[in-house]
């Protein structure tokens, strides 16, 4: 029974083979025939101006189809690559020249282009999203270099058939070349770029597409009009007219649309030439100028293609380091918030303990013990204004801005640093000189006076308690006041000076780096600045800077 059974799966199995190898063998005879009949119908569409009667046009962009087929589909589709140009000349020419010499110039020169597309290969990845300046320039190279190979082994091939002689073998090396690499050049890039194009050019607005139409039209139609429409203008000079549109398209879609135009003008004007009977001898040099055209406009498309590709990236870069940036300030503002918390919420600590020492006393002080808890309500009531000062930071950037007494701010701040650090000795000395009133947000300088007093505690705590000394000096000029805090600690490490205002750098065991950042930042977003000096005793000196209000005195 298990024979019987696995008899009709092998079948099947056999059956699903044939069938798969068969529609293979059905999609690539029918890509061949499509490439058949596109390669002929472009020949017979091209064949104008044959030179001297021989198998040589001056513009041949058919064998950028043989290109094409196998960059794109690979050396299966070889066969048809000799097949192709010995069909056309059978169908478009009808033979010119003999049967021999028909096939052993056919076959040389579907040898050439088909070695030229295994060297080719390597471009097959080149879209107008990804084309790269250097991989166009070595793809216009490639294509120049090797049609002048190929025209040159076509040519001696027709001079060993005495079908040529030898003084006209540069002549259709010429003909040969300037036909083949020029239509190359324009339908090979096209072939490849024109969906990414395509898409490129329907990413803008309706109006944007029929601005960028109209001035390509007119633009062609213009350069047409003064290189054929006006009397004795038959200089090719005239003919570099037409880099305004290759270059407009170039420009505003890249490498694609450069390809796009350089196939369209080419088009345009190979068929006026056409349709006005002009002679080889004056069709040559338009088509080397339209060799030239086409080069430079791909390059230029390529270098716009590669910087828009490039600015795309930096754009996305930014944007992701925006999003760092904000994840990092939401780390750091944490951070300050914490900072600056601490500080009403360690005096309110500091007065709690108090408190409760009272309490257990047999016959407390109730008058010194409502004083403390007042102090203890005033802390938390600035705990609470901090957190809302911040978070209308956050939300509008805004300052509370009033004009505010200076000294009295200082010496509030000396109280609430005595008050808080009430297990230190502290000599804080404050020589208030009579100062002139700033504008600002109270609560946000009365921070930086705390921090820096702060700072200046710690600095001093491992001195003997009785020389511990603080000095707050206030000078007032031309337009400004000026606070310096002094200590007689240690001073700052000369190599971490430079650090000294960077966020999250400090010296301090249980430090967060955050105080001097964060205080730097609100005296400048005062219009002030602060510094640090090097003490006279060697200790750490900070001065802030502020702007005052011009002739008010507290």
């Amino acid at each position: 029974m298990n024979g019987v059974a696995a008899a009709p799966a092998a079948t099947g199995q056999r059956r699903g083979k044939i069938l798969f190898w068969l529609r293979a063998i059905a999609g690539h005879a029918a890509l061949g025939g499509i490439y058949l009949a596109a390669y002929v119908g472009l020949d017979w569409l091209s064949f104008f101006e044959e030179f001297r009667g021989l198998d040589v046009t001056l513009w041949n962009p058919q064998p950028a189809l043989t290109l094409i087929l196998i960059i794109q589909r690979g050396t299966a589709y070889t066969p048809y690559a000799p097949a192709a140009p010995f069909l056309s000349d059978w169908i478009v020419r009808d033979f010119p020249l003999s049967l021999a010499g028909t096939l052993a110039y056919d076959g040389i020169f579907a040898v050439g282009y088909v070695a030229l597309a295994f060297l080719m290969r390597q471009f097959r990845s080149i879209t107008a999203d990804d084309a790269r300046v250097q991989d166009m320039v070595w793809l216009v190279s490639t294509i120049v270099l090797g049609c002048l190979i190929i025209s040159s082994a076509c040519a001696e091939t027709l001079e060993l058939l005495g079908i040529i002689k030898e003084h006209r073998v540069r002549q259709i090396i010429g003909a040969f070349w300037i036909g083949d690499a020029s239509g190359i050049l324009a339908f090979l890039p096209f072939f490849i770029t024109w969906p990414d194009a395509l898409r490129t050019w329907r990413r803008g607005t309706s109006r944007q597409r029929i601005i960028d139409l109209s001035v390509f039209a007119f633009t062609v139609a213009f350069a047409l009009f003064i290189v054929f429409g006006i009397d004795d203008a038959r200089s090719p000079g005239f003919f570099y007219l037409l880099f305004i549109p290759v270059c407009w398209a170039a420009v505003r879609l890249g490498v694609g649309g450069a390809a796009t135009a350089c196939v369209t003008v080419q088009l345009v004007l190979v068929l006026t030439l056409d349709l006005l009977d002009y002679p080889p001898q004056e069709f040559r040099p338009f088509q080397v100028m339209m060799l030239a055209l086409t080069g430079t406009g791909l390059l230029i498309g390529t270098v716009i293609t590669q910087r828009g590709r490039a600015e795309a990236a930096l754009r996305a870069r930014e944007a992701e380091l925006s999003r760092l940036g904000r994840v990092t300030s939401l780390g750091a503002m944490g951070s300050a918030l914490a900072h600056q918390i601490s500080q009403p919420i360690a005096s309110v600590a500091t007065y709690a303990h108090a408190a409760q020492r009272m309490v257990a006393a047999e016959a407390p002080d109730l008058g010194r013990l409502n004083e403390v808890l007042s102090n203890i309500a005033g802390d938390a009531r600035r705990a609470g204004e901090i957190l809302r000062r911040l978070r209308d930071f956050i939300a509008h950037g805004g300052q509370q801005t009033q004009s505010i007494d200076v000294t009295a701010l200082l010496q509030r701040s000396v109280r609430t640093a005595r008050e808080s650090e009430s297990g230190h000795v502290l000599d804080i000395r404050l020589r208030a000189a009579l100062l002139p009133a700033v504008m600002g947000d109270e609560l946000q300088l009365e921070q930086v006076f705390l921090n820096l007093l702060r700072n200046a505690i710690d600095a001093t705590a491992q001195i003997p308690a009785g020389r511990r000394r603080i000095a707050i000096e206030t000078t007032a000029t031309d337009g400004a006041v000026e606070i310096a805090i002094e200590d007689n600690g240690a001073g700052i490490a000369a190599n971490f000076e430079p650090l000294l205002f960077e966020p999250f750098e400090t010296t301090k065991a249980t430090g967060m780096g955050l105080g001097l950042s964060i205080s730097r930042q609100i005296v400048e977003s005062h219009g002030g600045k602060l510094w640090y000096e090097r003490g006279e005793g060697g200790g750490a000196r900070f001065v802030v800077r502020l702007p005052s209000v011009k002739g008010a005195l507290p």
